[in-house]
């Protein structure tokens, strides 16, 4: 695989992983305004979606700036 596919493969999937963990970061609020509110309860959602959507946010972010060589 040459470099520039490489490249291209990177951005791509870092794209993802940002775009994926804002969205679980968030998705308890999503959540919440929602009809399965009620039947979900109210603070299930929480430690199941945000951390792991910091993760996954953070992984994206860290693919970003490693190939913007800030890092």
């Amino acid at each position: 695989m040459s470099e520039v596919n490489l490249r291209v493969l990177v951005v791509q999937l870092s794209t993802i992983m940002l775009i994926f963990g804002f969205y679980l970061i968030f998705a308890p609020w999503i959540i919440e305004s929602g009809i399965s509110h009620w039947s979900i309860g109210e603070n299930v959602w929480y430690l199941e979606t945000t951390i792991p959507g910091l993760i996954i946010f953070l992984a994206g972010l860290y693919g970003y700036l490693k190939l913007m060589k800030k890092i």
